[in-house]
């Protein structure tokens, strides 16, 4: 039995009384609340625009196909990701083309960045991996001098902040940001995404391809039941139900990041005497949301992750490299620090389900696994 999960919902009576509330009165689907969370994620986390949707992937789909990217295009994204960084793409029937990462924070690397553009090149995806935020000033450069639209991908990154201090996936020189609620982020909605934007007519648009495609009057009940549809999209709305959550959850992620940030230092504290092992340093501004040493090189990562998993340790790994999938199938090509980050990166629990006194015990448990190879 794993006493210490990697990652774990906290949900309170608050929450349960939210979703009471809609079971028992009116819009459960595509009604006020969704609405109003949309309102709620803007005005408490400073973004312009707020467009909620199915999930994260979903997230970053929709805005593909909103920017026009399609068959024939290709659009630069981080080897090192969750699967639909890369799949969405793949999805509106554009080319994934895949990037090394930065080994000092694990985000993409704006070098490997620049060697991948060509004539195709429409976008670049970048995942603010863990929750720290890529190079964005180097990366929105790059861009800009080739015409490339930037994609956030800020699925670790809720409450995270830029190096200037404004929140990640805000900036005007980026075409939109994509959020994940899967339990496993700094909020939740069970299953959610959320697109941020500045730029109201964007925003129009993607609500668009978030409804199917279908653009509705609204002038007057019978006209409501008339619509039109301009673009070929699918269904990826979100429910009251999970809006009602999503608002709850809202008005704790500052004390959820709190715990996290607290967590990560004691995390350095605790294992900084570990001969080769690299911590993971997270910037003040960091989102905080996956802790992931990187391993001595001399350790067998798979075997310390059963060994900690049999002791109730969930130790987990964030990712497999995208570009060795079967789907993929480019085991030809080779990332330097990707691939040093894929043998010895070793997620390690975080979050508000643990206490500082739980951050230690972990920690003691690892220390006293990995003594032997300092010998």
């Amino acid at each position: 039995m794993i006493e210490y999960p990697y990652s774990k919902h906290q949900f309170d009576e608050n929450e349960i009384d939210a979703v009471v509330d809609v079971l028992r009165n009116g819009w459960i689907s595509r009604g006020p609340r969704v609405s109003q969370f949309e309102i709620n994620f803007s005005s408490l986390l400073g973004y312009a625009h707020s467009v909620a949707c199915t999930n994260g992937s979903a997230a970053l789909e929709i805005i593909l196909r909103s920017a026009g990217i399609g068959q024939g295009d290709e659009v630069i994204v981080p080897t090192l990701s969750w699967a639909s960084t890369a799949t969405s793409v793949s999805m509106v029937g554009a080319e994934p083309k895949f990037a090394d990462i930065d080994i000092s924070n694990y985000c993409v690397s704006y070098t490997s960045i620049s060697e991948l553009i060509s004539n195709r090149t429409k976008a670049i995806i970048v995942v603010h991996f863990a929750g720290i935020a890529a190079d964005m000033d180097k990366i929105w450069e790059i861009a800009e001098s080739n015409g490339l639209l930037v994609i956030e991908d800020c699925a670790h990154a809720l409450g995270g902040s830029y190096q200037n201090s404004k929140p990640i996936g805000s900036s005007c020189r980026s075409y939109a940001g994509a959020f994940s609620l899967h339990p496993a982020k700094n909020i939740t909605t069970a299953e959610g995404g959320m697109i941020v934007t500045n730029d109201s007519e964007r925003a129009k648009n993607l609500k668009l391809y978030r409804s199917g495609g279908v653009r509705r009057h609204e002038e007057s009940s019978l006209s409501k039941a008339k619509y039109d549809i301009p673009v070929i999209s699918s269904n990826y709305h979100t429910t009251d139900i999970q809006a009602a959550i999503g608002m709850v959850q809202l008005t704790k992620l500052t004390s959820f990041i709190n715990t996290r940030r607290n967590q990560v230092t004691q995390y350095n504290k605790n294992l900084g005497n570990i001969e080769g092992l690299n911590l993971h340093s997270h910037p003040e501004t960091s989102a905080a949301n996956l802790y992931i040493p990187l391993l001595p090189v001399h350790v067998d990562r798979d075997n310390l992750f059963s060994t900690l998993n049999s002791i109730g340790i969930g130790a987990y790994y964030h990712y497999p490299l995208i570009h060795k999938s079967s789907v993929y199938n480019k085991i030809n090509m080779f990332y330097k620090y990707a691939e040093e980050y894929s043998q010895r990166a070793l997620t390690l629990p975080l979050g508000p389900h643990l206490k500082i006194g739980d951050i230690d015990r972990i920690s003691e448990q690892l220390v006293r696994i990995l003594k032997p190879f300092k010998d």
